[in-house]
């Protein structure tokens, strides 16, 4: 959106409640322009016409003049979900700014995968030059797990590198062409797994999506196919991934999504990130749920931000979340 300002006729009241320090607040004002306030703290004025907030503070959606409130990243947290259920009339929203960044972390995983660079990389600081080969993406069958933002952004990249891409998602009736994707409705996974070299989650958590892949459905993938998890770790049966890693039945995993999270400092320089130690496999690339993590990231948030904020002051159709599905 670049600098130029989002300008209104009416004053418009907006309040950053997190996510933003106070020098990206006052760029966010600058970048909305005349007719816009823009507050950041805690606690919301009494007055505010939009939240821009993960997990807003008890009664802060209770303001009688709010208009909306805004999430600053994808997805909703089971608190703020739990109160914008109890809040029907009030539309919230999503920021989804962030996924090309996340769909070439998707990508780099993937390759880091298939070519063992994690492997090798650490045998050759052993002085061990004989590491595992890898294999190649062209040829391959990609399958996506929920074609929205991030499964858009992936899929023309992965025909680009000679992947037959084929997607699912929640709201198609049946199969369609997406450019270079087919895209099938959810109800045909398991006709779809089978298909599948490479599987990439995508999804949102939900209670529809919560263990999607369990045990059947990780036996239906053919023998040494990869994994790829930038969604949420809960998509997937812990223990069953780990069986099929260990075991061999899977060539691999990319996670970048976990079952367990620090809560605090010291958690987060001490807790591994699952109950089986997912760590010991060659086959497996970790990361720290930073795939949306890049420099840069603040920035891109307020331009969205400013961005929605403008489109919903103008009157401009976007598509809310729906609190009861989660996303």
């Amino acid at each position: 959106m670049g600098s130029r300002s989002v300008n209104v006729g009416k004053p418009q009241r907006v309040h950053v409640a997190d996510t933003l320090d106070s020098q990206d607040v006052e760029a966010l004002s600058r970048h909305l322009g005349a007719g816009w306030t823009v507050s950041n703290g805690d606690t919301a004025p009494h007055d505010v016409d939009y939240l821009v907030a993960g997990c807003p503070e008890a009664g802060a959606l209770d303001t009688p003049s709010l208009r909306a409130l805004l999430i600053p990243y994808a997805g909703l947290l089971p608190p703020t979900r739990r109160a914008v259920l109890r809040r029907p009339h009030l539309p919230v929203y999503n920021l989804h700014h962030h996924a090309p960044v996340v769909a070439e972390f998707a990508l780099t995983l993937l390759l880091s995968v298939a070519r063992r660079v994690s492997c090798a990389d650490r045998m050759l600081r052993l002085g061990a030059w004989d590491s595992p080969r890898g294999f190649t993406l062209r040829g391959r069958t990609v399958l996506i797990v929920g074609f929205g933002h991030v499964g858009r952004a992936l899929a023309p990249i992965l025909h680009a590198l000679g992947c037959e891409v084929l997607a699912t998602r929640r709201n198609t009736a049946g199969p369609l062409q997406a450019g270079t994707t087919r895209v099938h409705p959810a109800k045909d996974l398991h006709g779809l797994l089978p298909r599948a070299d490479v599987v990439v989650l995508a999804a949102p958590l939900t209670e529809e999506t919560r263990a999607l892949l369990g045990e059947r459905e990780l036996d239906l993938l053919p023998q040494g196919a990869v994994l790829i998890n930038v969604a949420r770790g809960e998509l997937v049966d812990e223990a069953a991934l780990y069986a099929r890693l260990a075991s061999g039945a899977l060539g691999g995993a990319g996670l970048d999504v976990w079952y367990r999270y620090p809560k605090s400092k010291t958690e987060r320089s001490s807790m591994l990130p699952a109950e089986h130690p997912f760590w010991t496999l060659d086959t497996v690339v970790m990361s720290p749920h930073r795939a949306g993590r890049t420099e840069g990231g603040a920035r891109r948030r307020k331009d969205a931000i400013a961005t929605l904020l403008g489109q919903l002051a103008a009157g401009e159709y976007v598509r809310p979340v729906d609190a009861r599905l989660g996303y």
